[in-house]
């Protein structure tokens, strides 16, 4: 599907509703003005929340709930950083409805030790883009992260991370539940088998009552090259592991394409497909361990 068709088609949710918008600069990029200019916004039913240029450090999240979308003033002019669980928390966004949000136009460091954390957490949001954005260099678990993600365009982004402590995914969705089956845990061995799926059919890509993915228009029918699909493309990911992974009962159906994954670390994968249905073409996978030689057999894992 062309690029510029789906970028209209998202915008165009964010005018075709009734939805009467505010659009707010905060007096600047500190949590306490962002917060304080999102809680208006979400008061007048939605709209835009610019950060102005500035170099702010949070000690708290900020969170948001509705047709609300943050926007900066560019890469390295808005800066954020931040030693918390994650920095942005998106939940119960849009739900089942047609709105659309955007976050761009901003770099954002994550902890550099203490423990891992996530710029932006989403939660049943359905139609998003997040474009335009360096995820500097820290310790991430995962970048992007959340659950029941329906249609969305990640692009143009840049997600970097060094080796301080445990650092995993660059983008990570799942379904509603992603808890390992309790009698087996992470074993995988023939006596969990039949664990394994009975567990996968109730909280996995299923779309029965106990399903991970029920209700619309998670369970809808799904066809390659349409919209409803979450578009990861043009990104670049300086990474070491796995830069993506769709983990257990993700409902998303993803499509990747054009990326660049600098793996660092050839043995594990740069992507981790466990969405219902996916899409992989035209992505470049180099292996830049000049200490190991060997072809990166961690393309697709």
């Amino acid at each position: 599907m062309d690029k510029r068709v789906f970028i209209i088609f998202m915008i165009s949710l964010f005018f075709v509703n009734g939805v009467s918008t505010l659009n707010i600069t905060a007096d600047s990029c500190s949590q306490e003005h962002v917060q304080s200019v999102v809680d208006q916004v979400q008061n007048a039913g939605g709209g835009i929340v610019y950060i102005p240029a500035g170099d702010c450090t949070w000690t708290n999240d900020v969170d948001i709930e509705g047709l609300v979308s943050v926007i900066g003033t560019g890469i390295d002019q808005t800066i954020i950083r931040g030693n918390i669980t994650q920095l942005f928390e998106h939940n119960e966004a849009v739900g089942e409805s047609d709105n659309y949000v955007e976050y761009a136009h901003m770099t954002i460091y994550g902890r550099q030790s203490g423990g891992s954390n996530s710029a932006i957490k989403f939660y049943n949001v359905n139609y998003f883009r997040i474009h335009n954005i360096k995820f500097a260099e820290s310790q991430w678990h995962s970048v992007i992260t959340g659950r029941r993600v329906f249609q969305g365009l990640i692009d143009n982004c840049t997600f970097n991370r060094n080796d301080l402590g445990s650092s995993d995914y660059g983008i990570s969705f799942a379904g509603i539940n992603w808890i390992n089956p309790p009698s087996c845990g992470l074993n995988y061995t023939q006596n969990c088998l039949n664990d394994w799926d009975d567990w996968y059919k109730k909280v996995g890509d299923y779309t029965g009552n106990e399903g991970s993915c029920y209700g619309d228009p998670y369970d809808s029918n799904w066809k390659p090259g349409l919209v409803d699909a979450l578009y990861i493309e043009d990104n670049t990911f300086n990474w070491k592991g796995s830069a993506i992974a769709m983990n257990w009962g993700s409902c998303s159906k993803t499509v990747w394409r054009y990326n660049v994954f600098n793996n660092r670390n050839p043995d594990s994968g740069g992507i981790k497909p466990g969405a219902v249905f996916a899409i992989f073409h035209n992505n470049i996978f180099n292996n830049t361990n000049t200490e190991d030689n060997t072809p990166p057999n961690g393309g697709l894992l």
